[in-house]
């Protein structure tokens, strides 16, 4: 089934009035953090080393072969979730983006999708898209994505918050500039303004911090802001010491399709990737209430406009729907 055939005659529906700020944008970050520190990671070892952080026999040229080969015409969709596990509940998928990897260009283009996006779940029916995560994990997911977008997923990764935290500290922290008092006991937030290094815990307030004038923009913001933050203190040279112990977090926290021989593949070819023209955006819709639920609705025009700006080649991309440049 397609984007198209789950559409059909039932687009009329009653929009929620007041509108809602979404948990989808809690972690819009997240997985884009660590995105971005794989990428700067692996530049900065072959950098400083002029090496891998991972042996390898196959050569470079082979290596790239590799990683084009998992895709079709050199481009690579990898779906990067972030889940949050409270107790014994199954994890559901709070962050959800879609990497789009032009390997011919160097071009990564980041498309997040809302939690709350109305999608039909194979074998459950039209519910939240973070509820695909719940009942089949992150292969049900892509299932259900692929379906939706009329996009073929070729890998998906997935980290949980927690994981997220205990990167961010054994990196040492990320210096920031806290530009406001930011206070939300709710969700353990209390910070304060000025220049200091956050950990972890903080770090993750940061990022998810939105009681302000300026809501959900305000904390898009920050959190382009973070990432830009968060890429630069990986090329740090005492990043690479920390190598090992980042790995071992990884294997903890993070689930993958992706093989250990592909990983060093696409690192190689990830090496051309400049990290400050990353293009992210999030899929257009409006917010609706449905059977007294609130949900996320794209219509069946905007799913298709912003799936062809981003499939379609950097040189010859003439759609004018808007993105955001992380830099």
């Amino acid at each position: 089934m397609r984007n198209s055939d789950f559409w059909g005659e039932e687009q009329v529906l009653v929009k929620d009035k007041k509108e809602k700020r979404h948990g989808w944008l809690l972690g819009v970050a997240f997985i884009a953090v660590f995105a971005l520190f794989a990428v700067a990671g692996f530049k900065l070892a072959n950098h400083w080393l002029g090496v891998s952080p991972f042996a390898s026999e196959k050569g470079e040229e082979q290596q790239q072969q590799e990683a084009g080969a998992l895709a079709k015409d050199n481009r690579l969709n990898i779906l990067l979730l972030g889940t949050d596990q409270r107790g014994n509940e199954p994890a559901r998928a709070d962050t959800v983006i879609l990497a789009f990897l032009d390997l011919d260009n160097h071009d990564l283009k980041m498309l997040s999708i809302p939690r709350d996006t109305y999608v039909q779940i194979p074998g459950r029916g039209r519910e939240k898209l973070a509820h695909a995560n719940a009942y089949g994990g992150p292969e049900l997911t892509v299932e259900t994505l692929e379906d939706f977008l009329n996009v073929e997923i070729h890998r998906y990764v997935e980290i949980n918050f927690e994981g997220f935290k205990q990167m961010i500290d054994t990196l040492g922290g990320i210096e920031m500039e806290v530009e406001k008092r930011m206070l939300y006991p709710e969700e353990e937030i209390d910070l304060y303004p000025g220049l200091q290094r956050l950990n972890g815990h903080d770090a993750l307030a940061y990022v998810r911090f939105r009681s302000d004038t300026l809501g959900d923009i305000g904390r898009i913001k920050r959190q382009q802001k973070f990432l830009k933050e968060l890429a630069e203190e990986t090329l740090q040279l005492g990043t690479v010491l920390k190598l090992p112990e980042l790995i071992k977090e990884a294997n903890q926290s993070i689930q993958t399709n992706i093989s250990a021989s592909e990983m060093l593949s696409l690192a190689k070819a990830a090496k051309g990737f400049d990290t400050s023209k990353i293009e992210a955006a999030t899929l257009p819709g409006t917010p609706q209430k449905i059977n007294g639920l609130d949900y996320w609705v794209p219509t069946t025009q905007d799913v298709e406009e912003i799936i062809k700006q981003f499939t379609t080649p950097q040189q010859t991309a003439q759609t004018e729907t808007p993105g955001t440049t992380l830099n």
